[in-house]
């Protein structure tokens, strides 16, 4: 049976509003059609592209629909560096459990050109897409969830912080999945990104490098880019616009029963990028359903928490990553996460 005319009418405004956001900048955008996405052959998958994006389809912004609007919808915002296919398999199981799921692309990433992109890139513009994202969910759902990956896990929490509190409405009336979340850097990254002189002269060196910023992977840059970097930190200084010094402002969080059934946390001990000790005082050791943390000893890296297959490429540098690996307990990962949906 064909959905009512409203409920199409619906899904297309949301596609073009979702559009327009991105055409803000470029002009030369386009809506596509891709391939249902593993874990979730019901669900169709619409993506944005423009000409200044990566050719590969994983470096676009999407979404996961069903076709009409549905009781509840989520965003999932990618990393540093990387795109929204390292969210593809956490979306897929979202998506499997009939939930509308929005893929934004944080400017700068995903680009052909990620020196120059990375090199003007601002964290307010990372909290707009994000806003942008969230505005498009609640046309897709009447609950609106938020999550991500490393800095896209920071971007929710900043979100949700940000929101209206009181009597003023919520745009965020579901949960937040913080996976590998960078919620704390260590003394010497707070030291190298505290002022934008070292970051800009030492990109501005490292753009003489042959590969700009491109290697093996199709779906994340192979170097790190430090004006990039500072954004990150720039928005754990200033997370939910508060004015409250991050590790206090996280020890609140965990201690208030406003977000009690709010907050998951997935984060591995073996996680070298963002320390487990970044998100330890938002796990409730009393509420095993709230998070899932990974032993060192399974060695589970910062971004391969979120995926369900390994990836296969060849690297084109020496100093290039290695290809990343399954998470192996991303199936358990995820039923205790959709489970804290449901609650």
């Amino acid at each position: 049976m064909q959905p009512p005319v409203e409920t199409e009418a619906t899904i297309e405004s949301a596609f073009e509003a979702f559009l327009q956001g991105y055409s803000r900048t470029d002009n030369d955008g386009q809506i596509t059609t891709l391939q249902a996405l593993d874990g979730a052959p019901e669900a169709k998958v619409v993506a944005l592209r423009f000409g200044n994006f990566r050719d590969d389809p994983g470096n676009w912004p999407k979404v996961i629909h069903h076709g009409a609007p549905t009781h509840r919808a989520i965003v999932l915002t990618h990393g540093f560096k990387d795109s929204p296919a390292y969210l593809h398999d956490i979306a897929g199981r979202f998506a499997a459990q009939g939930l509308n799921v929005v893929l934004p692309l944080l400017p700068a990433h995903g680009r052909k050109d990620p020196v120059a992109a990375m090199r003007h890139v601002d964290y307010q513009d990372w909290r707009a897409t994000v806003d942008d994202a969230v505005a498009i969910a609640t046309m897709l759902g009447r609950e609106v969830s938020i999550g991500g990956l490393s800095t896209g896990g920071l971007l929710a929490l900043d979100k949700i912080l940000r929101q209206p509190t009181g009597t003023h409405p919520s745009s965020i009336t579901g949960k937040a999945f913080l996976f590998s979340a960078a919620l704390g850097l260590t003394r010497i990254q707070r030291w190298i990104l505290s002022t934008d002189v070292l970051a800009h002269w030492r990109d501005a060196w490292m753009s003489r490098h042959p590969n700009n910023g491109l290697g093996g992977n199709p779906h994340k840059y192979s170097r790190t880019f430090l004006t990039g970097a500072r954004q990150v930190h720039r928005i754990i200084e200033n997370l939910g616009q508060l004015g409250i010094p991050a590790p206090r402002l996280l020890a609140e969080i965990a201690a208030s029963d406003r977000y009690r059934d709010r907050i998951f946390v997935a984060h591995s001990e073996a996680d070298t990028t963002i320390r487990f000790d970044a998100v330890k005082s938002l796990v409730r050791p009393d509420d095993p359903g709230q998070h899932h943390i990974m032993a060192k000893v399974i060695g589970v890296r910062h971004a391969d928490l979120v995926l369900a297959h390994d990836q296969s490429y060849k690297p084109r540098w020496p100093d290039e990553p290695p290809p990343p690996r399954a998470n192996p307990e991303f199936d358990l990962m995820m039923d205790k996460a959709l489970a804290f949906l449901e609650r």
